[in-house]
């Protein structure tokens, strides 16, 4: 049986090669990035991909390094608000 390759764009690449590798499936994470580094903001972890963490069995360490989130504000393109939601 040969070798078969797969490519997906995804904006969470990390979360699907645990999951896949956690499904016995070989991948690799091509960063399209030239150069990263730290902005100083924070990365909201929406409930779908927070259940993909804790079947990897990382729920510990999620709730220890996490800020769980207050409120999330969605904006439109001009910076209008259009909606809040309490979480």
């Amino acid at each position: 049986m040969g070798t078969s390759h797969a490519a997906a764009i995804t904006a969470s690449p990390w979360r699907a090669q645990l999951s896949l590798h956690a499904a016995g499936i070989e991948v690799r994470v091509v960063e399209a990035a030239r150069e990263l580094w730290a902005l100083g903001v924070g990365i909201n972890v929406l409930p779908h991909a927070t259940r993909e963490l804790v079947e990897l069995g990382l729920a510990d360490e999620l709730a220890a390094t996490g800020i769980p989130t207050m409120e999330l504000i969605s904006h439109d393109r001009f910076g209008s608000r259009i909606c809040v939601a309490g979480c």
